[in-house]
């Protein structure tokens, strides 16, 4: 599963979910795709992955790109 994302440079890319926790933190993302549209950082509410436990009880909304 790869989940579509735009970087704070403009340039656009696939990233796995892990990497995007990851991005999303360190504050690379400006936005990435889901389901229902765009989720733009800053913006949109975004789950924030605990430290080292990633624990969300939420219905899944990233969307996979085969």
């Amino acid at each position: 599963m790869m989940i579509y994302v735009q970087y704070f440079g403009g340039q656009y890319d696939y990233v796995k979910p892990d990497m995007l926790d990851n991005k999303l933190m360190s504050g690379e993302i400006r936005k990435f795709l889901r389901a229902n549209g765009w989720a733009v950082v800053g913006q949109d509410p975004i789950r924030k992955p605990d430290s080292d436990e990633h624990h969300y009880f939420g219905k899944e909304r990233r969307r996979s790109f085969h």
